[in-house]
């Protein structure tokens, strides 16, 4: 690096690294602590008065920031600043603030290109100083090409039963650690000014010996943030920056810790030893620190939680027993939202390798092949199966989309867990809830209510796999009827309290071939005979076994219904699943996309993930967003239309889990080896992979769709494509107020097709608006691609012939089917973001919609134009956003545990 003084305020220096990356460090104020010796933190402030910082203009981004400097002999100081950055001429300017101290002055930062590898940095001085010598900066930028490997970045994160102040006095008081932390030797703390702590801390190594860091931390009790800067780092370390950060969660608190790790490269292989490279040493400074950061995590919550309590789940336990547990009628009074986040923080940060709840443990049982049994006592202290019976009955459920949103924190973490604890009981309760007389529906009720469990007992079903092969027959006896045949795998069959058993009561098939049967279970009394446990490949955690009849009469009033009505009410209630089973699911992916954004971004500068995985994240996101708009229409559907309901269930159940296994086959693409780790972080991937399969009933789940859809095809193409009048907007507003669900109004008559007239609708309306910018023209056109294969798919429907039950159905019928579901699917997509247009959510932007109809309607075969410039980045900083603060990727964006 050469320096040239131009004049007595004005210097330059040659420097060996691109313009763009010398700029970008420049600009880059918040990570300077990390480059540079002297500044301690930095943060941006807001403005005075709220408004936008002096001299912000076209081009030109003004903001204030704070900094903290170390200047030696133990003493910091801070100031303030506004600070302009110009990207097109390459300029940073910093105006330090008045009322710091010091008389006003000016630093400006100029990057001018010498060449491909070369720049020229210019430093104008206006007065004092206004920021620190950012030539220290030149060191990072000439190792440029390898500083993504030197730069580590990592959280460390532990859920909290205790207060936010107790858990934030822990890690204040650091002169107690010594007789708190068993590596922590010696601890000096002096406080001069209040708020700026200088820290000496001897620690102690596995291996036996000691080391000495010298920190500056800066304290905030208000905001519940401590940041340090070790100034006198050690070993590997060039630098290493901290937040620790303690937040109240639900009625609990996180605390979290996030480390930055600038290596030193000339001391690696002096300390580790000839040859070393760079990933050794990086896995040797994240062992180092991340067990330190865990030591002293456990150390907050031992102190918080109380001496002598086994953890969070112990923790919560005695929380609850000594009543500070939440009033049942209080819980069932609050809102779906609510509950769900009431939930969430009972479950808590799912990478929290100390979390009984979270992703290690919930693998590690799965692994074992064991129920988790301390989320089960979790799920059942909170009452979890209220969730799955009616307002009217005593419970929870008004709604399903409500039900879908208090469930996907548990399928977020374990799709099982989510099956074995009991969302099947709904699936085989619905029946009841449907066409069971009073008293079948109360003593249900009352079961369910009580913590016990329903199964269900599927009937026979063409291209079935293990779940819904075999059935069992009924014949008519004195006081009821005997059942005969083997069902070989039942989910709970090992610990149900009552199975809704699908059985055939007619020899030849038809209609009226199968009966429904509500099967108590009583000791001493067992109508069902539990055979030997059955392992699966997926859900392994889950309790699967067989089923033989005990020879014990089922009583007549075992029938729910009327004789014959099985295949009809099969029929009916599989709309709930259909819709719910996806509208849950799309969890467990958003889980698996919050892996990926994290595997794509740790260690890389700056936090962004590398170019070739825009692409993936951003359009998963977007998938992610239309597999959610299908799923929550379904589910709205099901309230505001139950008569047009059915076709749409089918179609949701028969798109939505492809794509999401889509989904997960680019994200692994993403995740590369980490996607075999067994890990918290990383480690459920597989795991959710198996699960979802058997969640989907793989092509057992898609051939019942297709029998749904297929025969209705050549109808609907006649006499409803183009023709139905378009859906209330309601439907599409996700958490919008509903109607009270009613099972009994559950229908498989209605022959509208909601969402076809939503694309047609939705078309014309974009159209009109192509001339609002670039993204709106691409959007319009996506919408008449669709429209497009929707008139040709009307002409291709209309000409199939006549359905026939007893005729094999043709391929082309089955491709006809894929188009015309991918079609709904961009429907929901179109209706959602209509919905939301103008009301400042993301959801209302335009790039989302652009991104999610270019992949359908390159799924569908049609050409698709290139994305117009800043769709993708739109999509991408929204997920980065999201993963930063914690938010769902779904369509509610909501807090997350961890």
């Amino acid at each position: 690096m050469l320096e040239t003084r131009v004049g007595p305020t004005a210097r330059e220096w040659d420097v060996a690294a691109p313009p763009g990356v010398l700029y970008g460090l420049i600009a880059d104020t918040v990570r300077w602590p990390l480059f540079l010796t002297s500044p301690v933190h930095v943060e941006f402030l807001e403005p005075p008065g709220g408004g936008p910082a002096e001299g912000e203009g076209p081009g030109r981004t003004g903001e204030w920031l704070r900094m903290w400097e170390a200047t030696g002999g133990g003493r910091v100081r801070s100031w303030s600043a506004v600070r302009h950055l110009d990207a097109a001429r390459r300029r940073v300017e910093f105006r330090r603030a008045p009322g710091d101290g010091a008389r006003p002055g000016g630093d400006t930062w100029t990057v001018d290109p010498l060449g491909a590898r070369h720049s020229k940095l210019t430093l104008l001085r206006d007065g004092p100083a206004a920021a620190p010598e950012a030539t220290g900066l030149r060191h990072p930028a000439e190792r440029w090409e390898r500083l993504d490997d030197l730069v580590l970045s990592f959280e460390e994160s532990v859920r909290v039963d205790g207060p936010a102040a107790a858990v934030y006095d822990v890690l204040h008081r650091a002169a107690d650690w010594p007789r708190l932390i068993p590596h922590v030797v010696a601890a000096d703390l002096t406080e001069r000014t209040p708020g700026v702590q200088l820290l000496t801390l001897r620690t102690r190594d596995p291996d036996g010996r000691t080391r000495t860091t010298e920190s500056v931390r800066i304290c905030s009790p208000a905001t519940g943030r401590i940041v340090h800067k070790q100034t006198v780092p050690s070993g590997l370390i060039a630098s290493h920056t901290c937040e620790w950060s303690v937040r109240s969660a639900g009625r609990g608190t996180t605390v979290t810790a996030r480390h930055r790790v600038l290596l030193h490269e000339e001391r690696i292989e002096a300390v580790l030893g000839a040859g070393t490279d760079t990933a050794a040493a990086r896995r040797r400074v994240r062992d180092t620190l991340g067990r330190e950061s865990a030591a002293l995590l456990h150390l907050a919550r031992r102190q918080a939680d109380g001496e002598g309590r086994a953890g969070p789940g112990t923790a919560r336990t005695a929380a609850r027993t000594s009543g500070n547990r939440t009033a049942p009628d209080t819980v069932d009074q609050a809102g779906p939202a609510e509950r769900a986040a009431r939930l969430e923080a009972l479950l808590g940060d799912p990478f929290d390798a100390a979390n009984p709840h979270g992703h290690l443990a919930l693998l590690r049982a799965d692994d074992r092949r064991e129920v988790p049994g301390a989320t089960e006592a979790l799920l059942t202290e909170e009452r979890l199966a209220t969730e799955f019976v009616p307002r009217e009955l005593g419970g929870r459920l008004t709604d399903l989309e409500g039900l879908a949103r208090v469930m996907r924190p548990v399928f977020r973490r374990d799709i099982g867990l989510a099956y074995g604890f009991g969302i099947t009981s709904l699936f085989a309760a619905t029946a009841v809830w449907t066409a069971g007389d009073d008293r079948q529906r109360e003593e249900t009720a009352r079961l369910m209510l009580d913590g016990g469990r329903v199964s269900i007992v599927h009937r026979d079903l063409a291209h079935a796999n293990a779940i819904l092969r075999d059935e069992m027959s009924a014949r008519p006896a004195a006081g009821g009827f005997v059942l005969r045949g083997r069902k070989h795998v039942v989910i709970n069959a090992d610990r149900a309290d009552a199975f809704v058993v699908y059985a055939r009561t007619a020899p030849p098939a038809g209609p009226r071939s199968h009966s429904v049967l509500l099967v108590p279970d009583r000791p001493g009394e067992e109508m069902l005979r539990r055979l030997p446990r059955v392992e699966t490949a997926g859900m392994r955690g889950a309790r699967f076994a067989g089923l033989e009849p005990s020879g014990r009469t089922v009583p007549g009033d075992a029938l729910v219904g009327a004789l014959g009505d099985g295949i009809s009410l099969s029929l009916r209630t599989f709309q709930v699943s259909h819709s719910l089973i996806p509208g849950t699911a799309v969890a467990s992916v958003d889980s698996v996309l919050r892996q990926a954004v994290r595997a794509a971004t740790e260690e890389r500068a700056a936090g962004m993930p590398a170019r070739r995985w825009h692409g993936v994240l951003a359009g998963v996101f977007a998938d992610l967003l239309a597999c959610d708009s299908m799923a929550v229409t379904g589910l709205r559907a099901l309230s505001l239309v139950p008569r047009s309901a059915y076709l749409l269930g089918a179609a949701v159940k028969y798109t939505v889990p492809d794509l999401l296994r889509e989904d997960l086959e680019e994200l692994a693409t993403v995740l590369g080896a980490r996607g075999y780790e067994r890990g918290p972080l990383y480690g459920s991937f597989q795991k959710t992979v198996r699960d979802l399969a058997v969640a989907g009933l793989g092509h057992a789940g898609t051939a019942a769709c297709q029998a749904v859809l297929v025969p209705r095809l050549r109808t609907l193409a006649r006499g409803t494509w183009l023709r139905t009048e378009e859906p209330p907007d309601a439907l599409f507003r996700p958490g919008a107020p509903l109607p009270p669900f009613d099972h009994r109004g559950l229908s498989v008559t209605g022959t509208d097709d909601l969402l076809t007239a939503t694309v047609a609708g939705a078309a014309s309306r974009l159209g009109a608006r192509r001339s609002a910018g670039p993204v709106h023209a691409a959007l319009a056109d996506l919408a008449a691609a669709l429209l497009d294969e929707l008139r040709l798919l009307r002409t291709e429907c209309a000409e199939m012939p006549p359905h026939d039950a007893a005729t094999p159905v043709d391929p082309r019928s089955l491709a006809l089917v894929d188009r015309y579901a991918l079609v709904l699917a961009a429907g929901a997509g179109l209706g959602v973001h209509e919905a939301a247009a103008g009301d400042g959510s993301f959801t209302g932007d335009p790039s989302w919609a652009v991104l999610a109809l270019s992949r359908i309607v390159r799924r569908l075969g049609r050409p698709v134009p290139e994305l117009p410039p800043g769709v993708t980045g739109a999509v991408l900083a929204e997920v980065l956003d999201r993963y930063r603060s914690g938010r769902s990727l779904d369509l509610y964006g909501t807090a997350l545990a961890g």
